[in-house]
């Protein structure tokens, strides 16, 4: 479905959230007089300042709120669904469901390159817009950037590229690909959302599963999941891997990263001396971004010297800094074990307190128990509902290996863990939050629970 198809159409606006509102601005400045209807399960006083605005003053709009608000969906021949809205369980009739990502793509995928992967999307996607911006007027879409929808002007211009990070949820349901896509990793994620992990990967396999012989797809072909998924893309595939794997185009060798192009001879990107200033997630998610610099013109130069001047996104394993001899770090981003995981082992042994635990997605945390205890984590700060179930696991692998488990502090809110933290790690150790889990069961999201983190560790560090 193209915009065009949704003139003249009854139209649901499904979730008001950030999608939400851009959807609206967009559909209000193309069709001024064009009926309306938005729905979202939280009322109006929730829902904020403008969405009170809009019911104030348009009145060619109708709200559907509450409950009860999925119900409206048959009702209307054209749904634009929010991310994360689900409409498994309701029975479709004559709606026809579309999405922002369907309708920019639909627009512009030709100049679209799509990211995605359980993690690492944002980091990779900030790093492939950060060294892109030299050669290409470019744009950060999605997740990390803003909604898709607000740059259908910008799209017009025949030389804008958009770099956009995409979801599961974004993904879910898509009937088109991007012509250029990134596929990180393929981990068992969002099982709250999706129910069975092979629905989560067809999900995430619609990033590629419509691309053509004239599309590219870089891929990471150290990952088992993804190497018995690219056969479904047709397009022109280019490999990279931590290590030097037979065909892949970049990959890290004693701690040198290298780029090959196909009949070429290696050559280094970033040697030793650069790789100790870069910050440890750029290290993890630079080897795609590396591969579209070269494929643009970039010299090795140029990518080393803007490596270095890139800044990741927040909440990601983020150096808040150093209070009472403690280093605080904020990975409130890693919502799984994998995530949590890494940044254990790119902080080194370091980490004496881990801040764990969120709301429930369905994942197993067996491997992050190992982890924890092979990286002889000192203190455990758990908040519910996941905290327990990892600080039991841990304890089992504590037993199993005959080691000692971490101390456990159960806490219900931030302020609590925080003080706890600097009442335990050890002087020159890290304290770490890396929750491995959602933020629902607490915070609002990710970035509010990495917000209060950051909060109260510079204000409890001042007394």
């Amino acid at each position: 479905m193209t915009i065009k198809d949704i003139a003249d159409k009854k139209v649901l606006i499904l979730g008001l959230g950030r999608e939400g509102e851009s959807t609206y601005r967009l559909f209000r400045r193309l069709w001024p007089d064009q009926r309306l209807a938005l729905a979202d399960q939280n009322d109006l006083s929730q829902l904020g300042g403008f969405w009170s605005e809009v019911a104030r003053q348009d009145k060619q709009v109708e709200f559907i709120l509450g409950s009860d608000y999925l119900d409206a969906v048959n009702h209307y021949q054209v749904v634009v669904r929010s991310p994360g809205i689900s409409l498994k369980k309701i029975k479709l009739k004559q709606a026809t469901i579309t999405s922002q990502t369907e309708l920019f793509l639909q627009k512009v995928r030709d100049r679209t390159i799509g990211i995605s992967g359980t993690k690492g999307k944002s980091t990779t996607a900030g790093l492939v817009h950060h060294l892109l911006q030299s050669k290409k007027k470019v744009f950060l879409v999605g997740n990390m950037g803003r909604p898709a929808l607000d740059f259908w002007s910008e799209a017009d211009d025949p030389n804008a590229w958009f770099v956009y990070e995409m979801s599961s949820h974004q993904l879910d349901g898509l009937t088109i690909s991007p012509h250029q896509a990134i596929f990180l990793n393929l981990m068992p994620d969002h099982l709250d959302y999706f129910g069975q992990l092979d629905a989560y990967y067809q999900a995430k396999i619609n990033l590629i599963r419509y691309q053509t012989p004239k599309d590219l797809l870089v891929y990471n072909q150290a990952d088992d999941h993804l190497r018995a998924t690219i056969a479904i893309s047709l397009a022109q595939k280019i490999p990279f891997s931590p290590q030097p794997d037979e065909g892949s185009v970049c990959f890290w060798q004693e701690s040198q990263l290298y780029y090959q192009a196909p009949g070429e001879v290696p050559e280094v990107v970033l040697n030793k001396e650069k790789l100790n200033q870069l910050h440890p997630t750029v290290k993890v998610n630079i080897m795609p971004a590396v591969i579209l610099a070269k494929m643009a013109g970039l010299s090795n130069q140029e990518i080393s010297d803007k490596l270095l001047d890139f800044k990741p996104p927040k909440h990601r394993l983020e150096f808040i800094g150093q209070w009472q001899g403690i280093f605080f770090y904020d990975d409130s981003a890693a919502t799984i074990p994998a995530a949590t995981i890494s940044a254990l082992r790119s902080l080194e042994h370091s980490v004496d307190t881990l801040i764990i635990g969120g709301s429930e997605k369905g994942i197993d945390f067996e491997e992050l128990a190992e982890e924890i205890i092979r990286a002889g984590v000192s203190h455990l700060i758990s908040f519910p509902k996941t905290g327990p179930e990892i600080v039991a696991l841990v304890k089992k692998q504590a037993l199993k290996k005959g080691q000692p488990a971490p101390s456990v502090k159960e806490v219900k809110d931030m302020a609590e863990a925080v003080k706890h933290a600097l009442e335990v790690t050890a002087p020159q150790k890290v304290c770490l939050l890396s929750p491995a889990s959602a933020s629902f069961t607490n915070f609002k999201n990710y970035q509010a629970r990495g917000e209060a983190f950051q909060k109260w560790v510079k204000e409890m560090s001042r007394h």
